[in-house]
Order: structure tokens, then C-alpha cells, then sequence
């Protein structure tokens, strides 16, 4: 059994029955790698001033041959995977875990394990009560079997007002008008009087133009002359999100065309599974907008770097897995 791998509210809420078998899921077994001992102690020592080993960081070549897991025991999750009928997704060159999909019903039986619904917090959840099995050989090998319960769905902002009240959601991703072209040019009034501002506050300032913000972290002398030769060229920038726009492309295309920007092609990298499920309770709609900022934000900034974009199948551990696959493959020069 693989021990640390069943929620507590499975023991602590109340039993609903069971969960849907033929819902959709992705497994991420994660590997406990040649030496997890050695590799906790180089992380502490790489960060004690004073230790010998301080900021002697690895090359990937270096990491991978002392720490990372033996190619046979990658290989032998991936089989007990497949002779299960999940179906492996990825794994990093790495070797640290192997990810795949499948039905609620097919990880329940793989694993040996009840998928059961939970009434707990408010919230209706999916989780294993028993501990997952796997085959004697990998004992020892797996730290940890992820995708078996909802316990992501418990995480909350954390909450610093001194009210203890949580911040609101957003309004989306524009400027509702009037907006500000100046610092205060257009002020509205406000009852109560604001405890800092008094009872005239300045309103929100309109979006800024690229040539704005380029001017403003000193690439451009001035919006109407011609930018500093710092334009990202020759720099691969990588970005990390949850899911991946299906119109990514041409919200940059639109954007860049509005605002006399260079074209440029998005390199995507894109886990499995962000295509495969496009509705689910990870809000990948809800994504979107962000995503085409984040790219938009970037081009601005540095019109001629290369973008590299890499998408997770949702916003809990395969957004980890992202950003991981473009370290591990060094996919960008900066992140």
C-alpha cells in the first residue's frame, strides 16, 4: 500500500454513496526517485550559507544520474498502468512521476481502491477510503498516487484582511468607463468618504497602449519614437497556465494588428487532456482570458521574443506538471 494517501474527510464526513464510474480522471503516480534522502539533504544545503554545497546548483545531467528514478522502475508503473487500462499520458524526462487517464471506475479497480461520494465543508467529494495498492516490486518506489480524491477542492485564498473577509471575484478583464487617461483627470464621489482618499477618488486609469508601458519601464524614450533595440529578440519566454485558449492565436493576432505589434506564432505545449475535457468543475473557460493576457502582456514587453506557452489540464497539479516539462526540456531561456 502506498501510506499518506487517503484524505481524512473520508473518515471524518459522511458517506453519500458511490461516485459516478464512468467520470473522467488523470492519475499522476509520483516517483520516489535513486537517493530521496541524499536529494532532501542537497536542497537544504544548497540554500545554508553555510554549507560547502551553497548555490552549487546541478545541471539537468547531473540531477537526473543521481536523483532521479531508474528508468525500470518508470517503466514498471507504466506497464502497471497500462495493464490496468489507463492510459499513459506523459512523463517528464525526468522520470518523476507518470500521469495517466482514464474512468473513475478503471483507477478504483487499478488501485483497489472505493471511489465514494463525501459529504463534507458544504461539498459533495470524491475519495478513496483505502489506501492504494500497488505491485511488491514498486514498494518503496511511489511516494504518493495523486487524481484519487478532490481534497484540491478544499483549497481557499488565503485570507490576510483584517476583517476576515475573503476579496470578491473579479469583473472580467475590462475597464468599466469613465476611466482615468492621467493620474485624477476624472474623479468620481463616493458615500461614505473612503478612510485614506476622503470622499473624491480618482477612477480607475484607461488600459495602457504597449508603447505606454514600454516608455514606462524606459525601453522608449517617448511612445512616438522609435523603441531601444532591447526587444526580446533571440529570447525564448515561456508562460505557464492552466488549460490553453482555443483562440489564443488570434487574440495575440488581433491584439498585435490593433496596436502595430510584429506577428508572431505561439510555440504551444500543451499536456493531454486540456482538449479532451472541456467542460469540467476546473473552470477551463474561465481561464482563457487570463492566458490571451498573459501572451498579449508579454509581446508588449518584448515584441520579438519567442513565446512558448505550455498548458496544464487543469489548476491543480497538472499545472505543476507544466511548468515542469518546460524546465525539464528547456524549453525558454526565461519563465
Amino acid at each position: 500500500t502506498v501510506p499518506g494517501n487517503v484524505p481524512s474527510y473520508a473518515a471524518a464526513a459522511v458517506r453519500q454513496g458511490a461516485a459516478n464510474g464512468s467520470g473522467r480522471l488523470t492519475v499522476s503516480v509520483y516517483l520516489a526517485g535513486s537517493n530521496p534522502s541524499g536529494l532532501a539533504k542537497l536542497v537544504r544545503d544548497l540554500y545554508d550559507k553555510r554549507s560547502p554545497s551553497y548555490h552549487k546548483f546541478l545541471t539537468f545531467a547531473q540531477f537526473r544520474t543521481a536523483y532521479a528514478p531508474a528508468a525500470a522502475d518508470v517503466s514498471a508503473v507504466k506497464s502497471f498502468l497500462g495493464a490496468k487500462g489507463l492510459k499513459v499520458t506523459y512523463v517528464p524526462s525526468n522520470g518523476a512521476y507518470v500521469d495517466a487517464t482514464g474512468s473513475v471506475a478503471q483507477a478504483a479497480a487499478a488501485f483497489g481502491v472505493t471511489q465514494s461520494l463525501y459529504s463534507y465543508q458544504g461539498r459533495l467529494l470524491r475519495a478513496n477510503a483505502e489506501a492504494p495498492t500497488i505491485p511488491s516490486s514498486l514498494a518503496g518506489k511511489v511516494l504518493f498516487v495523486g487524481g484519487l480524491d478532490d481534497s484540491e477542492l478544499l483549497l481557499t485564498p488565503s485570507n490576510t484582511g483584517r476583517e476576515g473577509k475573503q476579496a470578491p471575484p473579479g469583473q472580467g478583464y475590462s475597464t468599466p468607463g469613465p476611466c482615468s487617461t492621467n493620474a485624477g483627470d476624472v474623479t468620481g464621489t463616493v458615500t461614505p468618504a473612503a478612510n485614506q482618499y476622503g470622499a473624491t477618488i480618482p477612477w480607475l486609469p484607461c488600459g495602457y497602449t504597449p508603447q505606454q508601458v514600454r516608455v514606462a519601464y524606459g525601453l522608449q524614450a517617448d511612445w512616438n519614437k522609435p523603441p531601444s533595440p532591447l526587444t526580446g529578440a533571440g529570447v525564448r519566454v515561456g508562460i505557464t497556465d492552466a488549460f490553453a485558449s482555443p483562440t489564443i492565436q488570434q487574440d495575440l493576432d488581433a491584439y498585435s494588428a490593433h496596436y502595430g505589434l510584429p506577428k508572431t506564432t505561439i510555440e504551444q505545449h500543451v499536456t493531454p487532456g486540456v482538449y479532451n475535457f472541456p467542460e469540467n468543475r476546473f473552470d477551463p473557460q474561465g481561464w482563457y482570458g487570463e492566458e490571451s493576457l498573459d501572451v498579449d502582456a508579454v509581446h508588449s514587453i518584448a515584441p520579438e521574443a519567442t513565446l512558448v506557452f505550455a498548458g496544464g489540464n487543469n489548476s491543480n497539479a497538472p499545472l505543476d506538471h507544466a511548468l515542469i516539462d518546460m524546465i525539464d526540456n528547456h524549453r525558454a531561456d526565461i519563465i
